[in-house]
């Protein structure tokens, strides 16, 4: 299932991610007062998950992040034998 990244209304510096009408992860754009460094963090609302699954990160760009994102869900999916719906 493909992920929805929604704007929370921050100028598009942060984002609400849903798997259907499931809020799943915020991704939003940090910005550091003493370093001039800008990066994208993201983090799962999900407490538990596989080996191997990350419920936070940051990348250097939202394109990155939003990679990040897709390749946890998915590790989460796999490992919960969750899929789409098949037709019956």
């Amino acid at each position: 299932m493909s992920l929805t990244f929604r704007d929370s209304g921050v100028s598009g510096k942060q984002i609400t991610v849903f798997s259907g009408d499931l809020a799943i992860a915020i991704l939003w754009k940090y910005e550091a007062l003493a370093a001039p460094t800008e990066d994208w963090r993201w983090t799962f609302t999900l407490t538990a998950g596989p080996p191997g699954f990350q419920h936070r990160g940051k990348a250097s760009t939202k394109d990155e992040a939003e990679a990040c994102l897709n390749r946890n869900w998915q590790t989460w999916l796999d490992f919960a034998a969750l899929g789409p719906r098949k037709a019956e």
